[in-house]
């Protein structure tokens, strides 16, 4: 049988004579933010009458005012330039907000069942439309709601987290990013942290508008 100790671990607490390192002292709704710009370089596609042309925008993001301790320490010791710049992309990608749209971990799940612990459960299901015999299964989407597969879908660049946008456009072959920049922005958080400003994160849920490339906050300039 556990004891008492073993049963705090569980539940997720401590035990009082267990010291506790790196406890947060605000609240966690009280995160400081600070948002900065990232010039993105991709080819706008070809439209109707009008040939592919290079394209330049600003992608903005959020992030955290609380480096990763992990994170840093791998930069720190990162022995080559490219090592380098792969620990301060890591960096980055822990220090941006998730909550700002949808999570970077979320992926497509299964349809949702009546009974949440039994994959074998039958589906749920929308109310059935005229002449059909049954709905359309639901599915969980990232923000708890239960929709149609359709409303699954959605723009990784207008509707991603901070830290899934970063994700999708590093590994993405379509978008370039300098390499310095990565570094510029690192330090900059660095030197902000320091400095403790503060920003309130604000709600986020789907629909919210958010920068967008015809917004005053995503800037362009093309080259034909």
């Amino acid at each position: 049988m556990a004891d008492d100790a073993q049963l705090q671990a569980i539940d997720g607490g401590a035990s009082s004579s267990v010291p506790v390192f790196g406890k947060r002292t605000e609240a966690i709704g009280n995160r400081k933010l600070r948002r900065f710009g990232l010039e993105i370089e991709t080819i706008a596609p070809a439209k109707r009458g009008q040939p592919a042309v290079e394209e330049r925008f600003v992608e903005e993001f959020d992030a955290l005012f609380e480096l990763d301790g992990g994170a840093i320490l791998t930069m720190l010791n990162a022995p080559d330039a490219m090592r380098q710049a792969q620990a301060v992309a890591s960096l980055l990608a822990t220090s941006l907000y998730d909550l700002d749209g949808v999570p970077v971990e979320w992926a497509q799940p299964g349809p949702a069942r009546e009974d949440e612990d039994d994959d074998e459960s039958p589906a749920l299901r929308a109310p059935a439309a005229d002449g059909e015999e049954e709905g359309e299964e639901l599915f969980v989407r990232w923000d708890g709601e239960l929709v149609e597969f359709d409303d699954l879908q959605f723009d990784e660049l207008e509707e991603g987290s901070s830290r899934r946008r970063f994700a999708y456009l590093m590994r993405s072959a379509r978008y370039r990013i300098r390499v310095e920049a990565l570094n510029e922005i690192a330090e900059w958080l660095t030197a902000e942290y320091a400095e403790r400003p503060t920003r309130r994160p604000t709600s986020s849920r789907r629909g919210q508008s958010r920068t967008g490339r015809t917004s005053g906050g995503r800037s362009h300039s093309k080259r034909g």
